[in-house]
């Protein structure tokens, strides 16, 4: 179905957002997740809802803004996140606004444990280390 700009609308599931029941357009859905990258959707591919990462519809988590837009923003960079859920592949971009904080703490902000302080390639959410909601 296409939007009104002509691109074509796909339709996605949030199985974390209300219970596994919010059925929305992937546009809605990744703005609405700009904070939640950890959350798992589906994608309708005109038969069935089948799990797909949302870096794959286009996502990008930017750190140091609460998932906002930032004016300076870095290099789309991917890494593997260990949740309470499973291993999840984010797409994301460190802050480089100037007298923001080093990528260890934009990470530990967002509340990502990492194991070294640069070229961080892994992290684990607090929650899994039984630090915290994330």
């Amino acid at each position: 179905m296409p939007a009104p700009d002509g691109t074509d609308i796909r339709f996605v599931v949030c199985m974390d957002c209300k219970a596994g029941g919010l059925k929305q357009c992937d546009r809605c859905c990744l703005h609405q997740h700009r904070s939640l990258p950890l959350h798992f959707v589906k994608l309708w591919n005109g038969q069935y809802f089948r799990t797909i990462a949302m870096r794959r519809l286009g996502f990008i988590f930017q750190l140091g803004h609460g998932g906002e837009a930032c004016p300076s923003p870095g290099p789309a960079n991917i890494m593997s996140v260990l949740s309470v859920d499973g291993t999840h592949y984010v797409r994301f971009r460190y802050c480089e606004c100037p007298g923001q904080a080093n990528e260890f703490t934009q990470l530990f902000r967002a509340e990502w444990f990492a194991g070294r302080a640069t070229n961080v390639k892994q992290c684990v959410t607090f929650k899994v280390l039984g630090l915290g909601s994330g």
